[in-house]
């Protein structure tokens, strides 16, 4: 069988349910022409006792789904070998938009002109001058996030990092073994999320925020609740265009009282209300136990200006979503 529509059709139909396994799964079964454009909305997991399998599978000369497939992951231990043999045949991977790496990966990395999406999870370089060269041929990349990367050579003095790129999206956490200075100030993203720290906030990050500037339209943290002052962090008038601020597990709860508590409240409450720019304050936790979204611990929320639509979120076995918004003068 035969498709009749024309290949920016079938695409865009395609592209339009990617998100859904099993349409995108019987979108490959219509016709052959179908197929590739079907592949690119599939991600394919690869853990270590599978791998040798995989890689041979991907070396068959009559292997079809290598150049189509659209999402790969790789989840292994940050110094075992088992995917450097599959690694080196990323080369072969022309149509790979998404990729996630849990793994060591080796000196011999092709690079991957049409990647859109990168997730390094505990990932290892041997040397820091491959992962700057790494970055540095990723010309589409849009969407960027890390959670702790090792370099087993790491950056020398005055090293530089990849080129300055704009992106979409960008995730980063300081909890342990962060991302490095130089390789962060690199990126400029859109989109920002950062994951703190309980310790204090490293300094550099209020550097990092300023010199976004108006590039910065939304910013999310996350264990903001253990921060006593955010002041040091946030200047909003720095980033005029900011307009979504989004604190996750914003709030520490007392279970005994049914309370909530925020040290870094009141300043947060301060920086925004002195920022002419912010439309959207979410604050969100998670909890256990069912807490009531009224009385003296929401109090201070009503005070904001009534151009920052304030939203919060509580998730947990007792909610499905509940939210609480202050009421309109």
């Amino acid at each position: 069988m035969s498709s009749v529509l024309p290949p920016e059709l079938i695409a865009a139909i395609l592209d339009h349910i990617q998100d859904s396994r099993s349409d995108c799964l019987g979108g490959s079964l219509v016709c052959r022409s179908w197929l590739p454009f079907a592949r690119r909305g599939c991600r394919i997991t690869v853990f270590p006792h599978k791998s040798s399998q995989f890689t041979e599978f991907c070396k068959s000369p009559n292997n079809t789904l290598v150049p189509t497939v659209g999402a790969l992951s790789l989840y292994g231990y940050r110094h075992a070998l088992e995917y450097e043999p599959l690694i080196r045949l990323f080369g072969n991977f022309t149509s790979l938009r998404s990729l996630t790496l849990r793994c060591r990966i080796p000196s011999e990395l092709p690079h991957l002109p049409t990647l859109y999406e990168l997730i390094l999870d505990y990932a290892t370089f041997p040397s820091y001058s491959l992962f700057v060269d790494f970055m540095s041929h990723l010309p589409v990349l849009q969407t960027f996030a890390t959670n702790q990367v090792f370099y087993e050579t790491g950056p020398a003095d005055g090293q530089a990092s990849f080129p300055t790129r704009s992106i979409e999206l960008c995730s980063l956490q300081f909890v342990e073994y962060p991302l490095d200075e130089r390789s962060i100030f690199a990126l400029r993203p859109r989109n920002l999320t950062l994951s703190l720290p309980r310790s204090p906030i490293p300094a550099f990050l209020s550097q990092y925020l300023l010199q976004l500037g108006p590039d910065l339209q939304s910013l999310e943290i996350l264990y903001f609740h253990s921060q006593p002052d955010f002041t040091p962090l946030l200047n909003l008038h720095a980033n005029p265009n900011l307009h979504h601020l989004k604190l996750c597990h914003a709030f520490r709860i007392d279970y005994h009282s049914g309370t909530v508590a925020c040290p870094a409240l009141p300043s947060l409450l301060h920086l925004v209300s002195q920022s002419p720019y912010l439309r959207v304050l979410t604050l969100e936790t998670h909890t256990t136990h069912k807490i009531p979204l009224s009385g003296p611990s929401w109090t201070p929320l009503v005070l904001l200006p009534q151009r920052v639509r304030t939203q919060v979120s509580l998730h947990g076995p007792m909610y499905a979503t509940a939210h609480r918004q202050p009421p309109e003068d």
